[in-house]
C-alpha cells in the first residue's frame, strides 16, 4: 500500500490571538502517519495576516498515533511505533 507522509497533526484547542503582534497561536497534537512533522505536538505562532508561520516550538517528536491502533490486531494504515500519544489539548495564554 502507497502512503503519503507527513499527514500533519490535529488541533485540540481554540487558538489564542494577539492583536497587538498581529499573531495566532495555536497548540497542535499528534501526527497521524509517520515521519512527524515537526508542527506537530507543538504550539505554533502564525502571522494573522498572511498564515505564515513565525514560530514553532516542538514538544514530542515522531508522536504519531491514530484511535483503534492499540489492538492486538492493528490496521493497515496504523503508524508501525505508536504515540506516546502528547497533545497540546489547552489554548496557547
Amino acid at each position: 500500500m502507497q502512503r503519503f507522509a507527513p499527514a500533519g497533526g490535529g488541533v485540540w484547542n481554540s487558538p489564542t490571538i494577539d492583536p497587538g503582534r498581529h499573531a495566532l497561536y495555536i497548540g497542535t497534537g499528534d501526527a497521524y502517519t509517520l515521519p512527524a512533522a515537526n508542527t506537530t505536538d507543538a504550539i505554533i505562532a502564525m502571522d494573522l495576516k498572511t498564515g505564515k508561520i513565525l514560530w514553532s516550538v516542538q514538544d514530542s517528536e515522531n508522536d504519531a498515533w491514530l484511535a483503534g491502533c492499540n489492538g492486538a490486531t492493528p490496521a493497515e494504515n496504523c503508524p508501525k511505533e505508536l504515540g506516546p500519544d502528547h497533545d497540546f489539548g489547552a489554548p496557547p495564554i
